[in-house]
């Protein structure tokens, strides 16, 4: 057989066929397909591999657009279900003029808390949080010098 054999095909090959059998013409021949499909396989493998990294690098790079444009836009900060601030980006902190390690780790409440919205405000925004969705929407409070926003 004068075509090269794939490295796994010839592997398995070495380990588990006796000279009889591969001797054989038309054990050759089935070699010869197999071979041919591992080739195949490698490249549709390779070709896949590729796309996924590029749309991955795609995704990635329109992910951090929409991040930046948002950042741009919007004070931003999320919470966890325990009502605990987990992230705060720059607008938020020139916004409500907070330090990001100020208000990391604290109960919402103590920032957003304020005679300008309902009780019911709160809890509704808490319940879409809870269910996974995003709230959006606005909050009247007092900034860390106690001026409205």
């Amino acid at each position: 057989m004068n075509q090269e054999r794939h490295r796994l095909l010839a592997r398995q090959m070495k380990k588990n066929i006796s000279p009889e059998l591969f001797n054989n013409s038309e054990f050759q021949q089935f070699v010869a397909s197999v071979n041919d499909a591992y080739k195949s396989y490698d490249t549709e493998y390779k070709q896949l591999e590729r796309m996924f990294e590029l749309s991955a690098k795609e995704s990635f790079k329109e992910l951090n657009n929409i991040r930046f444009a948002l950042d741009q836009a919007a004070a931003v900060f999320i919470i966890d279900t325990k009502r605990i601030i987990q992230y705060v980006n720059d607008n938020f902190c020139k916004i409500t003029c907070y330090k990001r390690e100020e208000v990391m780790y604290h109960d919402y409440i103590k920032f957003f808390f304020t005679p300008y919205h309902e009780k019911e405000f709160f809890a509704n925004a808490i319940n879409t949080l809870l269910q996974g969705k995003v709230w959006k929407g606005e909050i009247k409070a007092n900034d860390k010098h106690g001026i409205p926003y």
